[in-house]
């Protein structure tokens, strides 16, 4: 058969899923193919998910329940594995999940969002869930990466619903966020939330000692 003579739809049926199978990804629960794009917003008091009008991945693969980690654009044989990376890259920065793929029935184009590098990959060499997964989760908790640079500081932001952390840069003030968990929150709010959590912390360090403080009083009285 010639590769030359199929449509998208077939390249994707054929090679692409096959693929993601034989690498390891779950076709009922990790495998989603034409995903509508959505984004949320914030506001005082909640969150709205809107859907973007003729925006569809033609993949979305999740880690699990909560995790999508990467999208990939497929395109027909007779355009280069490399036709819809940049397209790819559009999704991904959409739905903020690290991986972007491109793959054309022949290959796979990988952008990986963490470093800024795009790598071919042969047809059989798609990484895993797990080897995403360690990616992902190497760059995001190692705390001399931020987006390829060092961090100006050593503060970390965390999402207040999924409890990720990430690099905490002073670019990020008065922003609003997405984290890879589809929410989206404000630096402030993360950064408050922290701060609250720690003083609550440390207010119950503080009666936890001024009980152990009183009880020991008392029996040395007593033994008195």
């Amino acid at each position: 058969m010639d590769k030359r003579t199929l449509s998208e739809r077939d390249i994707c049926t054929k090679y692409i899923t096959p693929a993601l199978v034989k690498s390891g990804w779950n076709l009922r629960t990790q495998i989603f193919e034409e995903c509508s794009l959505f984004k949320y917003y914030a506001s005082s008091s909640s969150y709205t998910k809107k859907c973007i009008e003729n925006k569809r991945a033609d993949y979305v693969l999740y880690y699990n329940d909560d995790c999508p980690i990467a999208v990939i654009e497929a395109k027909a044989y007779r355009h280069s594995a490399y036709a819809g990376i940049e397209q790819a890259k559009t999704y991904a920065e959409i739905l903020n999940i690290p991986f972007a793929f491109s793959s054309n029935g022949g290959g796979f184009v990988l952008y990986d969002r963490l470093s800024g590098k795009e790598t071919f990959l042969e047809l059989n060499q798609f990484p895993s869930p797990e080897q995403l997964w360690e990616k992902w989760h190497h760059r995001n908790n190692n705390k001399n990466f931020v987006n390829d640079q060092q961090p100006i500081d050593k503060k970390f932001v965390t999402c207040p619903f999924c409890k990720r952390t990430f690099n905490y840069v002073p670019a990020m003030r008065g922003k609003k966020l997405k984290c890879i968990c589809r929410r989206t929150f404000f630096l402030e709010e993360a950064l408050r939330t922290q701060y609250h959590h720690r003083e609550e912390d440390f207010g119950s360090g503080c009666l936890f000692m001024i009980i152990v403080i009183v009880l020991g009083a008392m029996l040395l009285i007593g033994m008195c």
